[in-house]
């Protein structure tokens, strides 16, 4: 009898471990727990957030990146975008981020899924759906605007329509360049401290937490801040002091009295925090100015001189050779939703001496540039493309009455046909055009080409339609979505 008991103890024991082993071979072939997911269930975050998946293992991308879809409330087709995963550390291939092709659309609700089935690599899966619904703010305005009390610019926040006017900085030297991170929460900005010298600081959107990102004492110039999308990182313009000793950066020399002078313009970067990532572009004597990022960070828009009589926009992908096209000076370099093309002015010396100004797009890689119009009038300039990237916002020089000239918003389509004039023939000059997220209107930077006073903020519909005034004294404005 104790024999016996002790094989039907014995194998009892056996088939208890046998079907434990099924049980956990069962559920060890799942990833129950700790899939997290940003936005959160019912956030209600900005237009250009990104979708971040969190898992506690590594996963196979492609298992994860045909799994999910981004669908808005009121559609049934998926939001087109792109994939970013995190690389190195622990983190690697555990977090993933989809990054949408264009912004999403403000008070909008969406819902994200990741189907079932999503493998990591030690060969589990995720087994069950996951959805969630978030929903996206209303669309804001940031811009520059001088009042009687504050005659300098400074930076002001408000609504769509102009209202809930808030001023978010009181810098002494004004505020000349900014750039918000793409939620909106910061600001990055310059600010004039002397004749020649700037300095770059950053912001929270209610006016606190102000910090300075160069450093102090630095008698340099900072200029053109540019904030990534994936908001980790904040492009820069700086020319450093150069000594009378001829050291760059060396400020033994230096008196309080004493003039700076400063060196050509390189890209720079730094984190948010204020931690500089080095020299972005600028090696030996080229110049870089006015960078502008790709809508998936992986690019880097920016206007070189050559020489002394030739000029480029470089379309850099942060390698030692980027792509070059030579073109004539110019400001904005405006890339298309997707990151495929990039639009940008340049002016050049026309027939008899006159100086033309005129919009070419280029492919990312630099290749096939065009002009939007084809017999270009020599009278265009600041592309903004439209979100859904089938139309350019742009200005137009026009003769005035009486002969001198003015500027005009018109848009058109990508390949220059149907153009038509939004704002203009009442006088006032336009210029900075600037789409809303969702298309259908336009902000532009109105003034008296005369006095170049009585300047404002002013809205138009894009049919060209319901023109007017929404902020008085602002100027350069940006959206935020």
């Amino acid at each position: 009898m104790p024999e016996r008991r002790y094989w039907v103890g014995a194998c009892g024991f056996v088939f208890l471990m046998l079907a434990l082993i099924v049980v956990l071979a069962v559920r060890g072939s799942t990833v129950e727990v700790g899939v997290s997911t940003s936005p959160t269930p019912g956030a209600v975050v900005s237009g250009r957030s990104r979708i971040v998946l969190t898992f506690p293992a590594a996963m196979r991308r492609e298992s994860v990146e045909t799994r999910l879809a981004v669908v808005a409330a009121q559609g049934d087709t998926a939001v087109p975008g792109s994939w970013s995963w995190e690389d190195g550390g622990l983190r690697s291939e555990r977090v993933a981020q989809f990054i949408p092709a264009t912004p999403l659309v403000p008070e909008m609700s969406y819902r994200a899924t990741l189907r079932g089935g999503a493998q990591a690599t030690n060969g589990r899966s995720v087994s069950r759906n996951l959805s969630w619904t978030f929903a996206v703010r209303a669309a804001s305005l940031l811009f520059v605007r001088t009042t009687p009390d504050a005659p300098t610019p400074q930076l002001w926040g408000a609504d769509a329509i102009g209202g809930n006017l808030r001023r978010i900085t009181n810098e002494p030297g004004g505020v000349l360049e900014f750039s918000p991170a793409p939620d909106g929460s910061r600001i990055a900005y310059t600010t004039r401290e002397g004749p020649q010298l700037t300095a770059l600081r950053v912001i929270g959107a209610d006016g606190t937490g102000r910090a300075r990102l160069s450093p102090t004492g630095d008698p340099s110039g900072y200029a053109s801040p540019a904030w990534s999308p994936a908001g980790d990182v904040i492009a820069y313009v700086l020319r450093a002091y150069v000594s009378p000793t001829g050291i760059p950066g060396d400020t033994s020399a230096t008196g309080t009295t004493g003039t700076a002078t400063l060196g050509n313009p390189k890209i720079w970067a730094a984190t948010p925090g204020g931690t500089s990532l080095g020299r972005v572009y600028g090696r030996g004597d080229e110049v870089g100015t006015a960078p502008a990022w790709s809508p998936d960070g992986t690019r880097l828009a920016l206007r070189e001189q050559v020489d002394e009589q030739h000029t480029a926009v470089v379309l850099s992908d942060l390698s030692p050779n980027p792509a070059k096209v030579a073109a004539g000076p110019g400001g904005r370099i405006a890339w298309s939703p997707d990151g495929k093309r990039a639009a940008y002015d340049e002016t050049l010396a026309g027939p008899g001496g006159a100086i033309q100004s005129r919009v070419v797009v280029v492919a990312a890689d630099g290749t096939g540039s065009r002009l939007l119009f084809a017999g270009a009038s020599g009278a265009e300039a600041t592309p903004d493309w439209s979100p859904d990237g089938r139309h350019l916002a742009y200005t137009r020089r026009v003769r005035a009455a009486g002969g001198s000239t003015t500027t005009e918003v018109w848009t058109a389509a990508t390949d220059g046909t149907d153009p038509r004039r939004l704002l203009g023939g009442d006088g006032l000059a336009a210029t900075d055009p600037a789409w809303s997220p969702d298309g259908r209107s336009l902000i532009a930077t109105r003034f008296n080409p005369r006095t170049s006073d009585d300047r404002g903020l002013w809205s138009v519909a894009a049919d060209g339609s319901g023109a007017k005034l929404l902020v008085a004294g602002g100027e350069h404005v940006v959206w935020v979505p």
